[in-house]
């Protein structure tokens, strides 16, 4: 097996589990989702960047710029749900002040992130972006 089909081999796959993370994240939102979804980003974004001689300049770029918006959006979810965690590790009242503005602050993102994600899961990512990074079958 040649390099490049090694690393066709290894962005395909990787393409593959971002879409399953779009598909699940719009679906589920939980903690778990979020964050299993901005790693899928981070190793693709990783692999477009460490192989980037295999990739197509303008379309990689594209890609991991699409990514990065998902990515920020997502770290803004996982930041509240990490904050909401300290609180209760802290012991302090679940339902207080700062925990509802946390909550209230976690559904407006969450439901950002969500609408996102329906965008992207319509664009059919795992389908359209291994050609546009030429990637062979």
């Amino acid at each position: 097996m040649t390099l490049k089909a090694h690393v066709d081999d290894l962005a395909r796959g990787l393409l593959a589990r971002f879409a399953a993370q779009i598909e699940r994240a719009a679906a589920d939102g939980s903690a778990d989702a979020i964050h299993d979804l901005r790693v899928s980003i981070r190793r693709l974004s990783q692999c477009l960047r460490i192989f980037s001689r295999f990739f197509p300049v303008r379309p990689a770029r594209k890609i991991r710029g699409h990514m990065r918006r998902i990515i920020k959006l997502a770290g803004e979810v996982r930041n509240r749900d990490i904050a909401l965690d300290l609180l209760k590790e802290a012991g302090l009242d679940s339902r207080g002040a700062v925990a509802a503005m946390l909550n209230a602050e976690r559904r407006t993102m969450q439901a950002n992130l969500t609408n996102l994600l329906r965008a992207f899961k319509k664009r059919d990512v795992a389908k359209h972006w291994p050609g546009r990074l030429g990637i062979g079958r």
